[in-house]
């Protein structure tokens, strides 16, 4: 019986994710998707990249991502305007997938019940809290630029802290693939490799000061791999010739300057949203109830504030890149390290920087 009381307490998550994804049939494709879709079905999925490669953008992971129902459609043959929606509802269910495996990974004492219902609350609350539904939900072309990579991130970050917390060495198989993770996150967009890059740092500082096994080739490895995928989108002729179409590009000063005030913005809505503090109520409760208890080191909080701050700021400059509107669409979806901040109040073990004793799940939602 206890086992069954976190699935109906997820019954509420799950009717909030239900009625989210049935709103994904009626989502329809717009501009970018069908431009993409033409090139694949007249050139081919290889060719399409190519083409886009070399005379739009380097966003390889990405593209190859939102040409899913095209390429789909045309192995199987069912309408376009059918697979769209599919695809999309998938994408939610891998949203969710991914956040029961971070439970499970960040918390090794909890029933898979248990994990189900931390993941399920997560992933309603990021849905619930987004700036932009249609854009994280309803529309492929954003969702493949920007929640793809933000589940590479969530990975690597699970791991790394997962192994600080407990003292661990990562495999060589780990490291692989966090790796292959981290090349392929970087490939997504011209944001994501700073997450991934303060992440790892992040990882490689902490491990040198605190961990008997600090693993920095391992973590020197990662850092290469992400930076190869970093080389590869900005070395596209499209990408450059795309990127120079912004007048503000280059600008640092102006670039912080207006991460931050962005940053205060919605932070400041974040904290006036009813759903925000029901979330903080789970997280307070389930850490009390359910949680194995853990010591708490407190002490290094400082650490990990510093770390953050800096892991904010490394994330902030190239958001100056972009349009006003486009900027804050993707700063709210890529900047997973703002929420961080927000949730402090409550204790932030899910860091690179700390051991997990805190409640990790009182930094998340994350990359909503």
């Amino acid at each position: 019986m206890p086992d069954v009381m976190p699935i109906v307490a997820a019954s509420v998550a799950l009717f909030i994710l239900l009625w989210l994804a049935s709103i994904a049939l009626y989502a329809m494709p717009e501009s970018d998707d069908y431009c993409v879709t033409n090139r694949v079905n007249s050139m081919g999925l290889v060719g399409m990249v190519k083409s886009y490669y070399l005379h739009q953008m380097g966003r390889l992971t990405s593209l190859v991502a939102i040409a899913a129902p095209a390429v789909v459609s045309k192995v199987t043959g069912v309408d376009y305007l059918v697979v769209y929606p599919v695809i999309l509802i998938c994408g939610m269910a891998i949203f969710l997938a991914v956040s029961v495996y971070w439970a499970g990974r960040m918390w090794t004492g909890l029933s898979w019940p248990e994990r189900f219902l931390a993941g399920a609350m997560l992933c309603a609350a990021s849905f619930v809290l987004a700036i932009s539904l249609r854009e994280m939900l309803y529309w492929i072309s954003g969702s493949a630029s920007y929640m793809v990579p933000a589940l590479f991130v969530i990975i690597i970050l699970v791991e790394l802290v997962r192994s600080a917390a407990n003292e661990t060495v990562l495999s060589t198989g780990q490291i692989v693939v966090l790796s292959a993770i981290g090349f392929l996150g970087a490939l997504a967009n011209e944001f994501t490799p700073f997450w991934i890059v303060a992440l790892v740092a992040g990882s490689a500082l902490y491990r040198a000061f605190y961990h008997p096994r600090p693993q920095l080739a391992g973590h020197a490895a990662m850092l290469t791999a992400t930076f190869i995928g970093l080389a590869i989108l900005l070395l596209s002729p499209g990408n450059a010739v795309r990127m120079a179409a912004y007048p503000e590009g280059g600008k640092i000063a102006a670039s912080f300057s207006m991460g931050l005030y962005y940053l205060w913005l919605e932070l400041v809505r974040h904290y006036t949203e009813s759903a925000t503090w029901a979330w903080l109520g789970f997280v307070a409760l389930f850490s009390v109830f359910v949680v194995p208890s853990q010591p708490r080191p407190a002490a290094r909080l400082l650490v990990l504030i510093v770390g953050l701050v800096a892991a904010v700021l490394a994330g902030l400059y190239p958001l100056m890149s972009l349009p006003i509107l486009r900027r804050r669409r993707i700063s709210r979806r890529e900047g997973g390290m703002r929420w961080w901040f927000f949730f402090l109040p409550e204790g932030a073990a899910s860091s690179p920087w700390l051991p997990a004793s805190f409640p990790p799940w009182a930094i998340m939602p994350m990359f909503a």
